[in-house]
C-alpha cells in the first residue's frame, strides 16, 4: 500500500514516525512516497512570512532527507522517492499544473497505473485534497484531531499588532483644525485628540482647554487626574477665561475675513471658462459623429475562437492549417480598437485667487469644488488583441488568408488554438458562411480539407 502524504501533515501535525498509520489506514504492508510536490510546497513555506511555519518546514525537510537514507521512516515502514510526474498525465486527466493538490494526484495515478495491483492513498489534513482524490477513485486518510499541532506563535506579527494600536493611539491625540464660514461670519473649531481627558469635544481656538459647563477647566495636562474630578473654578475665573477667548476671536475674525477675497473667482477666468467650455462643446460633437461611425464599423467585426481536436489514436505533430474566408470577409489581426476617436478634453473650471497662485492646488479638490461635469465616455466594446496558444504559431494573417503552425495535439484530446477577427467588407452579414479548411501534418502525406461552417447568433438588437 503506498502512501502519499501532503505538506499539510508535516506543518500541522506530529510527525509520522509518532502516528499508527497502520491503524489510520487499516493496512499492514505500508509503503511512505516522498513526491515532487511536498518538497517543492515544504521548500516555499521555508521563506514564508511566519516564523512558526518556517521553522517546521526546515525541521520537515531534514527529517525526511533522514528518512531517504535509512530507507524507512521508522520500522516496518519504508521510504520511497519517486519523480516528477509526467506532462500527458495531467494532459489525458484534465489535472491543472498550477495547482498543488493536483500535483499530488498526478503522483498517485501513476503509482496505479505502474502495477496492476498497486494500492494507492493520500495521506492529509485538507478535506480539499481528500474529495479531489474521491474524484479519481483514490482512498485518502486525515490524522486524528489529537495529533494535531497547537497554532505557529509568531512574535513579530504579535509585536506588529501592537505597533499598529500605538500609531493609531497617537494619531487620535492629534488636533484638527478647521474652518467653517455659517452666515458669512468665521468660526474657528479645533477637534481635541479622543484621549481620555477629552472625547472629541469642540472648542474655540485653543486645543488644550476644554470647556466644561457643570465644573472647572483645568490649565494643564498635568492637572487632570483621570480618577478626580477636574478642579473646579470660580465664577470670576471662568468669566476672564471667556474674556481672553473672545478678544483673541476679535483678532482674528478680521484676519480671515480679509481672506474672503482670495476665494472669489475673477471676471477673466470666466471669460475664458466660458470661450473653452464652447469650443470643448464643439469638439465633443465632433467626437460623437466620429464614433458613431466607427462603431458601425466595428459592429462589423466578430471574433472566432478555434479548437484543435484530434480523435485518432496517436499523436498529431507538426501540422500546418490554412483558413480561407469568403470574399466578402478578410482576417483582422486586432478588434478595431485603433480606429476608435480620442476623447476632447474638458476645460478647466474657474480658479479663485488662491488657486492661480499655486496655493490652490493643495487647499481645494477640484471635483469636491466642480464635480465631473463632463464624464469620460467609454466604448461598447471590450475586444482582445490577436493572441494563440503557446503550441500555436501564426505564419500570415492578411486579406483572406490565415496560415498557422501547431507544434503537436495529443490523441483523444483538444487544444485552444487562437482567437482572431473577421471584418465583414460587402454591406450584408449573412448569419452563415463557410471557411475553406486545409490541415496537413509534415510528417504524412495526406492532407485534410473541408468546410467549415461558422454560424452567427445575433440578439434581437443586434438583428435590428
Amino acid at each position: 500500500m503506498f502512501i502519499i502524504p501532503d505538506a499539510n501533515v508535516f506543518l500541522h501535525y506530529k510527525s509520522l514516525e509518532q502516528l499508527d498509520l497502520v491503524e489510520i489506514t487499516g493496512r499492514s504492508d505500508i509503503k511512505v512516497i516522498v513526491t515532487t510536490a511536498l518538497l517543492d510546497e515544504l521548500d516555499e513555506r521555508k521563506y514564508g512570512n511566519r516564523a512558526g511555519l518556517r521553522d517546521r518546514a526546515q525541521r520537515a525537510i531534514c527529517r525526511i532527507d533522514g528518512w531517504l537514507k535509512d530507507k524507512a521512516v521508522k520500522r516496518g515502514i519504508p521510504v520511497v522517492r519517486v519523480c516528477t510526474p509526467e506532462t500527458e498525465t495531467f494532459t489525458s486527466h484534465r489535472l491543472n499544473h498550477n495547482s498543488k493538490d493536483d500535483w499530488y494526484i498526478a503522483s498517485a495515478i501513476e503509482l496505479k497505473q505502474g502495477g496492476e495491483q498497486a494500492e494507492v492513498g493520500i495521506f492529509s489534513g485538507d478535506i480539499g485534497l481528500r474529495l479531489r482524490a474521491a474524484d479519481f477513485d483514490i482512498e485518502a486518510w486525515s490524522p486524528s484531531e489529537d495529533a494535531q499541532l497547537p497554532p505557529s506563535d509568531d512574535p513579530l506579527r504579535k509585536e506588529n499588532i501592537k505597533l499598529k494600536e500605538q500609531l493609531v493611539s497617537l494619531t487620535l491625540k492629534q488636533p484638527c483644525p478647521s474652518i467653517r464660514f455659517q452666515g458669512g461670519a468665521t468660526e474657528i473649531v479645533i477637534v481635541l485628540p479622543q484621549s481620555d481627558e477629552c472625547n472629541g469635544d469642540t472648542v474655540d481656538v485653543l486645543p488644550e482647554v476644554k470647556a466644561d459647563a457643570e465644573g472647572g477647566i483645568p490649565e494643564t495636562d498635568s492637572e487632570v487626574d483621570t480618577e478626580k474630578k477636574p478642579k473646579e473654578r470660580t465664577p470670576e475665573e471662568r468669566q476672564q477665561l471667556i474674556s481672553a477667548i473672545s478678544k483673541m476671536q476679535e483678532k482674528l475674525i478680521p484676519a480671515f475675513e480679509k481672506m474672503k477675497p482670495f476665494f472669489e473667482i475673477p471676471q477673466e477666468e470666466e471669460d475664458r471658462y466660458s470661450k473653452e467650455k464652447q469650443v470643448f462643446e464643439s469638439d465633443m460633437r465632433e467626437y460623437e459623429e466620429r464614433y458613431r461611425e466607427v462603431s458601425l464599423r466595428l459592429s462589423r467585426i466578430l471574433c472566432l475562437n478555434f479548437e484543435l481536436h484530434n480523435d485518432g489514436g496517436s499523436v498529431a505533430e507538426e501540422m500546418r492549417i490554412y483558413l480561407v474566408l469568403p470574399d466578402y470577409i478578410e482576417w483582422r489581426e486586432t478588434d478595431g480598437r485603433e480606429l476608435l476617436p480620442s476623447k476632447p478634453r474638458p476645460p478647466t473650471p474657474p480658479r479663485n485667487q488662491m488657486q492661480l497662485g499655486g496655493a490652490g492646488a493643495y487647499l481645494i479638490d477640484r471635483d469636491i469644488l466642480y464635480g465631473n461635469q463632463f464624464p469620460l465616455i467609454s466604448s461598447p466594446y471590450d475586444f482582445d488583441c490577436l493572441r494563440a496558444s503557446p503550441n500555436t504559431r501564426i505564419l500570415a494573417c492578411n486579406g483572406r488568408n490565415l496560415e498557422m503552425r501547431v507544434d503537436s495535439c495529443f490523441h483523444n484530446n483538444f487544444i485552444p488554438l487562437t482567437e482572431v477577427f473577421i471584418e465583414f467588407t460587402g454591406n450584408d452579414q449573412p448569419s452563415t458562411f463557410e471557411i475553406d479548411t486545409e490541415i496537413q501534418e509534415l510528417h504524412t502525406p495526406d492532407v485534410l480539407s473541408g468546410k467549415l461552417v461558422v454560424k452567427i447568433e445575433r440578439s434581437p438588437s443586434q438583428s435590428s
